[in-house]
């Protein structure tokens, strides 16, 4: 049975993403996938629709594009009811020590974007309290 609520899952291609994306499916939500590779995002939609009998949608983000953050919430037709972020690199902590660009990708991943992004989910969940 679809309840129409969404999950929105940033970082959707991680294998703990899929996880849970498929025990939110099996509650009944719909599922949004939020990354970069819309291919393998788009064969994970349809794995869960097909199984759960729920509807997936890909969507295309890239955390570290901090402009477009705004412009990917609102367009979001139906707001999610939950957002879930598996967003991460690791890096390398040696040449992060060396190179001032892999130390702001580690950053910008890992805290700044996902921050920035989570900002805007959060002030329209604050809105609707």
């Amino acid at each position: 049975m679809n309840n129409k609520e969404y999950v929105l899952i940033i970082g959707a291609n991680s294998d703990i993403a899929k996880a849970i994306a498929r025990e939110y499916a099996k509650e009944g939500y719909n599922i949004y996938l939020a990354g970069r590779d819309i291919a393998e995002l788009s064969l994970s939609a349809k794995d869960l629709e097909f199984r759960y009998n729920i509807v997936a949608k890909e969507l295309f983000l890239d955390v570290l594009d901090f402009n477009s953050h705004s412009n990917f919430y609102k367009n979001i037709d139906i707001k999610p009811k939950g957002t879930i972020s598996l967003v991460g690199y690791l890096g390398e902590q040696s040449i992060a020590q060396k190179e001032q660009d892999e130390s702001l990708r580690i950053l910008n991943t890992n805290f700044i974007g996902i921050v920035n992004l989570l900002n805007i989910v959060a002030n329209d969940y604050e809105s609707k309290k």
